[in-house]
């Protein structure tokens, strides 16, 4: 009798131990899969133009003023900018709030009056 107990007890322990880790396994499975609530900002991708570089080798040379983020040539009044997202070209809409501790958030960047044309006004901001 005493034989059966033991093998009883044991057959319990290691069943107890199957769920524990069971339990651990589905535990990691969830955490790993957890949702995080992200926001899509609304954005607009900026295309520079093909003179881009050469235009803004030739502001920074000549002019301590910044270059026009679409087409590279000096912005001599700055009174227009957009604030880039998404590690690259995205204006973020001005109806947007930026997340400034992203990885990806650019900053504001001028752009001259003739290329806000080309720009919803949704993602032009003015100073």
């Amino acid at each position: 009798m005493f034989e059966g107990g033991r093998n009883v007890a044991l057959f319990l322990f290691k069943n107890i131990l199957l769920i524990i880790c069971l339990l651990i396994k589905c535990l990691l499975y969830l955490q790993s899969k957890t949702i995080t609530k992200t926001k899509t900002m609304k954005t607009f991708e900026i295309i520079q133009t093909e003179s881009y570089e050469k235009n803004e080798d030739r502001t920074y040379s000549n002019t301590d003023d910044a270059p026009c983020i679409r087409c590279g040539k000096a912005v001599k009044n700055e009174k227009y900018y957009v604030e880039c997202v998404d590690g690259g070209l995205e204006a973020l809409s001005t109806k947007e709030q930026a997340d400034y501790d992203d990885g990806g958030y650019m900053g504001h960047f001028p752009i001259g009056s003739e290329c806000k044309k080309h720009i919803p006004s949704e993602f032009i901001h003015k100073h």
